[in-house]
């Protein structure tokens, strides 16, 4: 989140390739609906809709950025396929979601818990770049460099398997798809579907 007021943490923009790499490892699609949290310039979503076919929604408070990704969004034709919401993360309703994308502080990222074990489906896919939620369990950690020569590490969460809440009530649109691509389980009604969490993989980039 970024922006003068209102404002809970700086825009500090990913590189290319950090973020190419997260939507790789979430299995991004032109099924799936990112909203990324705290969006700056937008370029997320812009990789996001142009590279990898999905609906977007950036949400950034600073009115200023949100002109900025309006201009992109026109600029490469995806205004049919990102919205822009000049909102408060926290205020807006983000049930639809499929992928959550943030690069955040910690402990914004443990306001943002409860908030996701409320609203958010089971399998809906959650990036975090470099700050992990506390007390939930990545499926997925990798760690790259990025061209800046910066150590960068992602985390992959998935409801149901990563929150501690467990099994929510309310099923994403491509749960069932993702989990078992992901050889997660292969009955998204499996209460033992927690068990995922001793799946965490880290891996590193050469």
């Amino acid at each position: 989140m970024s922006g003068e007021k209102g404002k809970l943490a700086p825009w500090i923009p990913s590189t290319k390739e950090v973020i190419v790499e997260a939507l790789r490892i979430a299995g991004v699609g032109s099924n799936d609906k990112l909203y990324d949290l705290g969006a700056g310039d937008g370029r997320v979503t812009i990789i996001a809709a142009r590279d990898f076919g999905a609906k977007c929604v950036a949400v950034e408070i600073d009115e200023r950025l949100c002109g900025v990704i309006y201009s992109t969004a026109k600029y490469y034709g995806l205004l049919d396929k990102i919205e822009i919401l000049c909102n408060d993360f926290l205020t807006v309703n983000i049930s639809d979601a499929t992928v959550i994308y943030m690069y955040l502080y910690k402990s914004i990222n443990e306001m943002l818990a409860d908030k996701f074990e409320k609203e958010l489906g089971l399998g809906t896919r959650i990036i975090t770049v470099d700050f992990p939620i506390p007390g939930w369990q990545p499926i997925k950690i990798k760690r790259l460099v990025d061209r800046t020569g910066l150590a960068r590490t992602i985390f992959l969460y998935i409801m149901g398997a990563s929150n501690p809440g467990g099994l929510v009530k309310h099923i994403a649109p491509v749960s069932r798809d993702i989990l078992v691509r992901m050889g997660i389980s292969e009955n998204i009604e499996d209460k033992n579907i927690a068990s995922a969490k001793d799946k965490a993989e880290e891996t590193s980039m050469d």
